[in-house]
């Protein structure tokens, strides 16, 4: 199962990330966030092997339309990307 969190370096988005990663049905990730900076810090306390980092603008409906083309069976919007639509 492939799952999008959509603002995924946020405080929740990181709790997400946590619990997804041990769930065995859960085999790829994606984390999306306007700003990977925080990417360095969460690799130094979870296993980010099936976590793929991506940045994306928020603003832009054509970027989130394509994150989500990408096979995503699940998206968390944690960031309330859809509500800047």
């Amino acid at each position: 199962m492939k799952i999008a969190v959509l603002g995924g370096l946020g405080m929740q988005g990181k709790a997400a990330l946590v619990d997804l990663v041990n769930i065995d049905p859960v085999d790829d990730i994606i984390c999306a966030d306007a700003d990977l900076k925080g990417w360095k810090q969460l690799e130094r306390f979870l296993d980010t092997s099936r976590i793929r980092p991506v940045q994306v603008d928020a603003s832009s409906p054509k970027a989130i339309a394509s994150l989500l083309a990408q096979d995503v069976d699940v998206a968390l919007d944690l960031k309330d990307f859809f509500s800047k639509q």
